[in-house]
């Protein structure tokens, strides 16, 4: 059916003591835009979004329609942490060249950080040895059971600072990809099931041959942008904040209009961009996706910041800034914070933020499946326990306690099987997210103040006991 978009609504009947589903039809007046940001390389997670996603149409051949009425937004970083890199960005290409008008591109900084490669492995600065290199090389020989002095690798210098090396300490040491070097290696393996053995020095090749004039990551870069706003939707990599948003690099003013705003900060990348292009130093922009060395933050870049704190605790807007961006938009999506097997839908702040990277999955190939239309967000998942996780919230919906906290801080963040809720709190152990669940019944849901009186019409229906999923 193209006309219309089926979901199914998880209602609570005060005295049946069960979920009931109540079918909704939304009109095709706007877009059902799916959503899937951090492949980070995983093909597989991105193939199944293309089968099951309900956004394209996939045949026997692999060629890929896009479904009538439907918009695919990409969240950015496609690459690094699988063995399917260079299949992602040919496949996102080709989804942009064929619907131009229907597929966005927002880039990550594991996308943009990649225009430093060219430049590092030039023969200029190739001559210039940067100090870090010396312990990578010391950290390298100590896995094959040798040592090296300062004074050796200064003597050997020839030996130790090939491209080879370079690119494998550039994508180890400043782009937080430690894999990409052997998956690569891989996956041109794959490609090349006839070559007996790939040589390090093709592994090279395939990096500067991706980003050179032709190559599907320079096509890449330069479709992509760094934020998107589709209908009521705004889309970003990382976090809107109050040192970001309105900004400019490099400009003083604020600019208030959040279209406005979009607008020149895309034409100030698409400008560093063509810069790059031309073999100048994207300087500027590469700062601005980087993080800071002192924390390992960058509260200025709608790339790199994050909604979240180093404790795993959602960080809400200022309210000068909910304000503004009501007045545009509804809700954000973003990606580049893992937040568990599912997407986590939050409603705090009078602007509902959905955070949408589970990159760190159990199943990274199980998409969860997002689809947003304007009023409604609808989320779907098969989790590893096998039992199945909806969540659909509309616009205003009050009554609704999807998005709102319940005590102890965990969120409800949708329901099991249709028989029980979902909670979800995000922890930061050991400099590591993790994801804490809870299976609880209605009955046993206990609110904060703040929302306890809208959602106390939704419990009381399902008795089922409380567990860890």
């Amino acid at each position: 059916m193209n006309n219309a978009f089926i979901v199914i609504l998880i209602v609570c009947l005060g005295s049946c003591g069960i979920f009931a589903a109540e079918t909704v039809s939304l009109k095709k007046q706007s877009s059902i835009v799916g959503v899937l940001g951090d492949l980070e390389g995983n093909w597989e997670r991105f193939e199944d979004f293309l089968r099951n996603g309900d956004i394209f149409e996939m045949d026997a051949k692999g060629e890929i329609t896009l479904k009538p009425g439907r918009k695919f937004v990409f969240l950015g970083d496609a690459v690094d942490r699988g063995k399917g890199s260079l299949k992602v960005v040919e496949t996102l290409v080709q989804l942009k060249e064929k619907y131009p008008d229907d597929v966005t591109i927002i880039l990550g900084n594991h996308d943009i950080t990649k225009m430093r490669i060219l430049d590092e492995l030039s023969d200029e600065k190739m001559a210039e040895v940067p100090k870090a290199m010396y312990g990578y090389v010391r950290q390298m020989m100590k896995r094959r059971g040798r040592t090296i002095t300062q004074s050796q690798f200064e003597r050997h210098l020839p030996q130790f600072n090939t491209k080879v090396n370079r690119l494998k300490w550039l994508l180890a040491q400043t782009m937080g990809a430690p894999k990409a070097f052997e998956l690569r290696k891989m996956e041109l393996k794959k490609l090349n099931p006839a070559e007996l053995l790939i040589e390090d020095e093709l592994v090279v090749l395939s990096y500067i041959d991706e980003l050179s004039e032709g190559g599907n990551f320079r096509k890449f870069l330069s479709y992509g942008q760094l934020a998107a706003v589709v209908d009521n939707t705004l889309y970003t990599h990382g976090a809107i904040t109050k040192q970001n948003y309105g900004h400019i690099p490099g400009r003083s003013e604020t600019i208030i209009d959040l279209n406005q705003w979009i607008k020149e900060l895309n034409g100030w990348f698409k400008s560093e961009v063509h810069k790059w292009q031309r073999g100048a130093s994207a300087t500027h922009l590469l700062k601005y996706v980087t993080p800071n060395s002192s924390d390992y933050s960058n509260n200025e870049s709608v790339t790199f910041a994050r909604f979240f704190d180093n404790k795993g605790n959602y960080k809400q807007l200022p309210e000068a800034i909910i304000r503004s961006l009501k007045k545009y938009i509804a809700r954000i999506v973003v990606g580049h914070t893992p937040i568990g097997e599912v997407p986590v839908l939050i409603r705090e702040d009078g602007i509902e933020l959905l955070a949408a990277d589970t990159s760190g999955a159990k199943n990274p190939a199980m998409n969860s499946k997002i689809l947003i239309q304007e009023q409604v967000v609808s989320l779907e998942k098969q989790m590893p326990n096998g039992r199945k996780f909806q969540m659909v919230a509309r616009l205003g919906d009050n009554e609704s306690p999807f998005g709102k906290l319940a005590t102890n801080d965990f969120r409800i963040i949708g329901t099991l099987d249709n028989d029980s809720y979902l909670l979800h709190n995000n922890v930061n152990r050991y400099e590591e997210y993790v994801n804490i669940y809870k299976k609880v019944s209605p009955p046993d849901l206990q609110f904060k103040k703040t929302a306890q009186a809208s959602l106390s019409k939704q419990v009381g229906c399902v008795h089922a006991a409380s567990a860890l999923l």
